[in-house]
C-alpha cells in the first residue's frame, strides 16, 4: 500500500457502514458518493438540478395589506401578534417548495464474495479521485480454485473511481489481480419514480420525474469489460434488467445524468418528450464518448482539468509530529485529536479538502453549493438540501476567493441573477418596493418569497449576498463583471432597502432613524415587553450592519463605473446618515442586537448575526473602532458562558470573528471544538444531528483570516496566527486587489515571501505581523 500526503489524502481501512462515512467525488453539476465496499460496491449518485418541486415562486399577491398592519404593530409594539398574521398573510399557501434528491443508485455486486485483508478506500485531493484495494484473506483462501480453474491465491483487488468534467461523466474501474477474473453484477435504482429499461449492448437507461409530475431526469449507465461474457439479466422481483458480466480481467463503467431543469431558458417547453428525449440522447452520447476514448484517457483529461484549479494552492503547518501520524488513517486522526493529540497538519488537511468539495460542487456554468454541497441520498433531503441566505449559502463561498477558487462562484453569481427576477416581484407585493429581494431560503427554481415558518420573513438575503460580488471584484478587477453583472444586481438590492426603510415614529426606540420592518436577528428570539418570546422588531442591528456593508460598496463602485448615477447616490448617502448606530447593551456591554436592549431567550444561541460588521463585514476593527471590537469580545464571550449552542459552521464563524477581533487562541479554540463535536467520518459537518457540507467552508475561512487579512486599507499578514502554527508555508494564498503571494513564516515570523503580480490590478500595502507581539 503507498504512502498518502497527510495533508491532502483521506484513508480508511475498511468499507463505509453507510452514506456518511462515504467519499465525495463531483465535477461541479454530477456527484457521486462512494462506500467502497468489497461484495456490494454501492454509490448514490447526484445531478445538481434533480429537484422535487416546481418553478412557482408562490408569491401571495395579497400580502401587502398584511405588511402593513404588522409594520404598525412592529411600531405600536404588539410583537406577539405579529406572528400570527405572518402565518396567515405572507406565507404562501403551499409552504414547502420541494426538495433536492437523489438521482439514482448504482450498485456493482460481486458474485464471487470473498472475504478481504489489507483494505484501503483513499481520496487522493492532488487528482480528485478515490481509489479501492484490497485482499482476500489468505485464511479462506484453502484450495478453492478460481474462475480459470488455477488455485486461488492472495493478490490486490483494485478500482478507481471520478467524476470528469471534460467528459460530463462519472467513471470506475475495476480490476483483478492476476490468475483472478471479475465475476460481477450491475444495477441502476431509484427509490421513487424511476423506470430502469436495458439500453444498447451493456448499458442501462434511468428515467422519470421527481414526484412523477415534476423534473424529468435521464440517467445512463455504460459497462465495458475487457475480457469475459456480458449479458443482460432480468430481476423477477422488480422485473428491473442488470448486467452480468462473468471472467472479465478489467471492468469500465462509465455513468452520466441529466435533467430537463435548464430547458425553457430559450423559450423552449422543458416538459416535452422532445426535450426530454434529448437529454436522455445527450447522456448516451456522453457515456460512448467516454468509452470511445478509453478509461486512460478519460482519467488523464479528467486530472489534467481538475489540477488547472486545484494545484493553484498549498498550505503546510509544521508541528513535528508528521511521523506519528504518518501511518494512520483519517479516522484515527480525528480520534488522536479528540483526545488530545497533536496533529496541526489536520487542520491543512481540512483547508485543501474542503476547497476540493467547493471546487467539486461549484463550477462555471452550474447551479450553487447547496446546503449538502452536491451530495444526498435521499428523496426528502434535511433541510431540503436548499439555498439559505441568512448565513449558509455566504459561507458556502466565504473562501473561494482567498484560495483562489475565484472561478467557483460563477455559479452563485449566475444564480442571483435567475432569482432577481423572481425578486423584484416579491418585494414589489410585499413591500411595494423596487429593486429586488430575497428572503430565508431558496430553491434551484428562484424561490424568493418567505416560507415554511415566521423566521422565513427576512428579506435581506439579497443585499447580503451582492457584498459577495463586489468582494469578487475586489480580488478580479474584472471590470465587465462589475459593469454588466455585479452593479445591476447591488444597484437593485439597495433600491430595495431604501424603499423598504421607513421612519421610526416619535415615542419609541430608535425615533426618527430610518429603520427595517419587519425585521429579526436571524432564528433568535427575545422577549418582549410583556416577558413573551417574540421573534419580530424593527430595526434588528444586523439589518443596518449589511445595509452599511452594502451601500459603502455601492459608492465605490460608483467611482468607478461610466454610469452616471449622482441621484442614487445622494439617496444611499442619506439612508447611510440616518439609520442608527451600531449600539452597546448596557446590559450586556455586548453588541446589542435589536432595536432595543431586549433580554435574549437564549444566551447562548447559535447564531451571531449582530456581530456582521466585525465579520464578514469590516466596520466593527481593533484600530478604528475599539469600544465597539471590546463589546463584540463581550457578546462572545457571553455566548460561551451561556452553554453556546454551537454547529460547525456557527463554530467556524466565530472563529473568523475572534480572528478579526486578534484573539488568535480563541479563534483555534472554536475550531478545535468542531474537529470534537461535529466532524463526521468522512469529515461532512453536522448540524443537529444531520450532514452539513457547503457551510463548512467557515473553517478555511478562518485559517486563511489568520493568515492575511484586509481591513480595508491595508493587507496585513500573519496577522492572528494561534501558537500551534508557528510555522508553516503557504502557496498561492490570494490576496485583495489581485496579488498572489507564497509566504514562509518560522517561529511566528515571515522569513520568505514570493509576490506574483500576474494578475495584480490594486496594490495594497502589505503589513508583516509578529507572532511574538500577539497575545
Amino acid at each position: 500500500m503507498a504512502e498518502h500526503d497527510i495533508r491532502k489524502t483521506l484513508w480508511y481501512r475498511r468499507p463505509a457502514d453507510n452514506w456518511i462515512e462515504g467519499l465525495p467525488l463531483g465535477n461541479g453539476r454530477l456527484g457521486v458518493m462512494v462506500e467502497g465496499g468489497v461484495n456490494r460496491d454501492h454509490m448514490y449518485i447526484n445531478e445538481e438540478s434533480v429537484w422535487l418541486g416546481h418553478p412557482d415562486d408562490c408569491i401571495r399577491t395579497d400580502a401587502r395589506d398584511t405588511m402593513k398592519e404588522i409594520q404598525k404593530c412592529l411600531f405600536a409594539g404588539e410583537s406577539e401578534q405579529v406572528e400570527a398574521l405572518v402565518m396567515e398573510g405572507i406565507m404562501p399557501e403551499k409552504r414547502w417548495f420541494g426538495s433536492y434528491q437523489a438521482l439514482g443508485e448504482l450498485t456493482v455486486q460481486n458474485l464471487e464474495p470473498v472475504e478481504f485483508d489489507d483494505y484501503e478506500r483513499v481520496l487522493d485531493l492532488d487528482t480528485g479521485t478515490v481509489q479501492v484495494e484490497y485482499t482476500e484473506d489468505e485464511r479462506f483462501l484453502g484450495d478453492q480454485e478460481d474462475a480459470g480453474g488455477g488455485a486461488k491465491t492472495p493478490g490486490s483487488w483494485k478500482r478507481e473511481y471520478f467524476v470528469s468534467a471534460p467528459h460530463q461523466a462519472v467513471a470506475v474501474r475495476y480490476t483483478c489481480p492476476a490468475g483472478k477474473k471479475l465475476n460481477l453484477e450491475v444495477t441502476l435504482s431509484r427509490e421513487e419514480y424511476g423506470q430502469v429499461t436495458a439500453g444498447e449492448p451493456g448499458s442501462l437507461i434511468l428515467e422519470g420525474r421527481c414526484g412523477g409530475d415534476g423534473i424529468h431526469f435521464s440517467c445512463v449507465v455504460q459497462v465495458v469489460p475487457q475480457g469475459g461474457t456480458m449479458q443482460f439479466r432480468q430481476l423477477r422481483q422488480t422485473a428491473r434488467p442488470t448486467i452480468l458480466i462473468h471472467g472479465a480481467d478489467v471492468v469500465d463503467i462509465f455513468l452520466a445524468g441529466r435533467t430537463d431543469f435548464r430547458r425553457g431558458e430559450n423559450g423552449e417547453d422543458g416538459s416535452s418528450a422532445e426535450s426530454c428525449s434529448r437529454d436522455l440522447v445527450q447522456c448516451m452520447q456522453e457515456c460512448r464518448m467516454a468509452a470511445e476514448e478509453s478509461f486512460e484517457t478519460v482519467r488523464e483529461k479528467h486530472v489534467e482539468e481538475y489540477q488547472g484549479y486545484y494545484s493553484r494552492f498549498e498550505l503546510e503547518l509544521d508541528d513535528g509530529c508528521q511521523d506519528e501520524v504518518a501511518g494512520l488513517d483519517t479516522y484515527q486522526r480525528l480520534r488522536r485529536l479528540r483526545r488530545g493529540g497533536k496533529d496541526e497538519n489536520f487542520y491543512a488537511l481540512l483547508v485543501h479538502y474542503h476547497r476540493y468539495l467547493l471546487l467539486s460542487a461549484s463550477r462555471p456554468g452550474c447551479l450553487p453549493s447547496n446546503l449538502q454541497g452536491l451530495w444526498n441520498y435521499q428523496m426528502v433531503a434535511p433541510w431540503e438540501s436548499d439555498y439559505h441566505a441568512n448565513i449558509n449559502l455566504q459561507i458556502n463561498y466565504w473562501p473561494s476567493e482567498a484560495y483562489n477558487l475565484s472561478e467557483c462562484q460563477t455559479a452563485l453569481f449566475d444564480w442571483l441573477e435567475q432569482v432577481s427576477v423572481s425578486g423584484a416581484r416579491t418585494a414589489a407585493d410585499y413591500y411595494g418596493a423596487g429593486g429586488w429581494t430575497l428572503h430565508h431560503a431558496s430553491n434551484v427554481f428562484g424561490h424568493t418569497a418567505p416560507c415554511a415558518v415566521p423566521a422565513g420573513l427576512w428579506p435581506l438575503g439579497a443585499a447580503w449576498l451582492s457584498c459577495h460580488l463586489h468582494e469578487h471584484y475586489l480580488y478580479t478587477g474584472d471590470e465587465e463583471f462589475l459593469n454588466h453583472q455585479a452593479w445591476p444586481l447591488m444597484k437593485g438590492a439597495a433600491q430595495f432597502l431604501i424603499d423598504f426603510l421607513q421612519e421610526a415614529p416619535e415615542g419609541v426606540e430608535g425615533a426618527g432613524y430610518l429603520v427595517t420592518n419587519p425585521s429579526h436577528s436571524p432564528e433568535n428570539k427575545f422577549y418582549n415587553r410583556d416577558g413573551k418570546f417574540a421573534t419580530f422588531t424593527y430595526g434588528a442591528t444586523m439589518d443596518f450592519e449589511i445595509i452599511r456593508d452594502l451601500f459603502g460598496r455601492c459608492l465605490k463602485v460608483i467611482e468607478h463605473i461610466p454610469a452616471q448615477e449622482q441621484d442614487f447616490e445622494a439617496r444611499l448617502r442619506y439612508v447611510l446618515e440616518h439609520i442608527p448606530p451600531i449600539r452597546i447593551s448596557e446590559k450586556t456591554g455586548g453588541i446589542q442586537e435589536w432595536i432595543g436592549d431586549y433580554d435574549e431567550v437564549d444566551p447562548g444561541h447559535r447564531h451571531v448575526s449582530h456581530l456582521y460588521g466585525v465579520f464578514p463585514g469590516r466596520m466593527i476593527t481593533l484600530e478604528k473602532t475599539p469600544e465597539l471590537a471590546q463589546a463584540a469580545k463581550r457578546s462572545l464571550e457571553r455566548k460561551l458562558a451561556n452553554n453556546y449552542d454551537g454547529q460547525g459552521w456557527s463554530y467556524g464563524w466565530m472563529s473568523c470573528l475572534w480572528t478579526r477581533l486578534g484573539e488568535p487562541q480563541k479563534a483555534y479554540e472554536a475550531l478545535t471544538k468542531i474537529v470534537e463535536r461535529h466532524a463526521q467520518h468522512n469529515l461532512f459537518l453536522e448540524a443537529h444531528g444531520k450532514p452539513q457540507v457547503g457551510d463548512a467552508q467557515a473553517i478555511p475561512m478562518a485559517i486563511l483570516e489568520m493568515l492575511a487579512q484586509f481591513d480595508g486599507e491595508k493587507v496585513k499578514l500573519l496577522p492572528a496566527l494561534p501558537r500551534e502554527w508557528r510555522s508553516g508555508r503557504v502557496k498561492g494564498l490570494r490576496l485583495v486587489g489581485g496579488t498572489v503571494i507564497d509566504m514562509t513564516w518560522r517561529d511566528g515570523r515571515v522569513i520568505d515571501l514570493v509576490v506574483h503580480d500576474d494578475e495584480t490590478f490594486c496594490r495594497y500595502p502589505l503589513e508583516v505581523s509578529d507572532l511574538g507581539q500577539q497575545k
